[in-house]
């Protein structure tokens, strides 16, 4: 069974599309077309990339990352995951700018996700790895 996790939209995400869109319609205003439609693909691409970001753990322990139909997907061996955490960026009084899940693979390659859930995505690989090893003994 696989278990998927989308990702999270994050504000500064949000605020680079309303940029993009508001320079695309100046450019539309202006009569600029070609940056118009240039600016306007662009932001096709992050607005599928936001929304189609997804995490999937499958069955035949693999951690399967889909960042958007326009990118390609990585896949990590639960072998090679040697470690997971959630960290946060730069705080500012009581807020955090972003919080993510950082993932350490092949000793000292890293990867950044932004699950929905972060403390539930770590459970999960917890779990999954822990029964992995288990199954290997």
């Amino acid at each position: 069974m696989n278990r998927t996790f989308h990702s999270r939209t994050r504000w500064d995400q949000i605020i680079y599309v309303f940029v993009i869109a508001s320079v695309c319609l100046y450019m539309i205003w202006i009569k600029q077309a070609i940056l118009a439609a240039i600016l306007a693909v662009l932001l096709i691409v992050l607005i599928e990339k936001i929304i189609h970001t997804q995490y999937i753990i499958t069955s035949n322990n693999k951690l399967i990352i889909k960042r958007g139909r326009f990118s390609k997907t990585q896949e990590l061996d639960f072998d090679n995951i040697t470690d997971i955490e959630e960290k946060t960026t730069t705080k500012f009084g009581a807020f955090y700018v972003a919080k993510y899940v950082l993932i350490t693979y092949n000793k000292n390659k890293y990867i950044a996700i932004t699950p929905a859930s972060p403390s539930r995505f770590i459970n999960a690989v917890i779990k999954i790895k822990e029964h992995y090893i288990d199954n290997e003994s």
